[in-house]
């Protein structure tokens, strides 16, 4: 999902591939993460209690043990150390970066931030892409790159084919956001009630004509009627008229990207 939000990031290093630091250092050289993190974590924060502490259970304690890698990430020449995974003692992700000397020991520079690193691109001014996953009742999914942010719901359905690459378009209608390539409108209690929002069918947004958009799949359903796969640009949020959900990705009937279609009719 995140390269198909996000298309610039292929050429990016992905995290998941980067060198892994081996055992053997993390038993002779691990108590200088935990001092270098310990050193830096605020005294209330949820990572360390004395209920639960994060670096312990990624590095000490006896159950699998967390995957510490190695990124240049300012490109200094020296590759410093990245965890990133879950935050074990509090909910959703976390990443750290222990800045490395020229000897690859951490110098006792931390940073930390509460998502997952999908990709880099390491440079002076790094670019990141991440993920923080929503849980315990959040129904979304946050991508973000940059100052661009994509927000997908949790129960969105896959399917269809990519698209090619192509910069954003206009919408010429009105979009109803949906999360499956389905015509569904009729007003949802449930849903209502666990979103604290009037909602309709599947459609977590609605917006208004000229919003800015990037197509990502197309899928073509039984009746024969195409429906995309679509980003619509943050910038666009001012054409928002209901938004049971923060969705910004969704499906949209196709033919509303070319042509005026109106609003569709919610029915009680």
């Amino acid at each position: 999902m995140a390269l198909l939000l996000f298309p610039q990031a292929r050429e990016w290093q992905a995290i998941s591939s980067l060198p892994v630091v081996d055992d053997n250092w993390l038993d002779n050289n691990g108590w200088l993460l935990r001092k270098h993190l310990l050193e830096q974590v605020p005294a209330a924060d949820s990572l360390e209690s004395p209920d639960c502490s994060f670096i312990n259970r990624a590095l000490l304690e006896e159950h699998p043990r967390a995957t510490i890698r190695r990124l240049d990430l300012d490109t200094d020449g020296t590759a410093d150390l990245l965890y990133s995974g879950s935050a074990y003692c509090r909910e959703g992700e976390l990443t750290v970066f222990w800045k490395s000397d020229p000897r690859g020991f951490p110098n006792g520079l931390v940073t930390q931030r509460a998502d997952e690193l999908l990709f880099a691109k390491p440079a002076k001014a790094p670019q990141l892409l991440t993920l923080r996953s929503g849980c315990c009742g959040d129904p979304m999914d946050r991508y973000e790159l940059a100052h661009e942010q994509a927000w997908v719901p949790k129960h969105l359905q896959d399917g269809g084919d990519p698209l090619p690459v192509r910069p954003s378009i206009t919408a010429f209608g009105h979009l109803a956001l949906r999360l499956a390539p389905q015509l569904d409108n009729p007003y949802n209690p449930d849903l209502s009630q666990f979103y604290n929002a009037a909602a309709f069918g599947n459609i977590s947004r609605l917006y208004m004509p000229g919003a800015q958009v990037f197509p990502l799949k197309s899928l073509r359903d039984a009746q024969g009627q195409e429906w995309q796969l679509i980003r619509v640009e943050e910038g666009s949020a001012s054409l928002s008229v209901h938004a049971p959900l923060p969705a910004n990705v969704g499906w949209v009937e196709a033919r509303c990207l070319t042509e005026q279609c109106p609003p569709p009719a919610l029915t009680p």
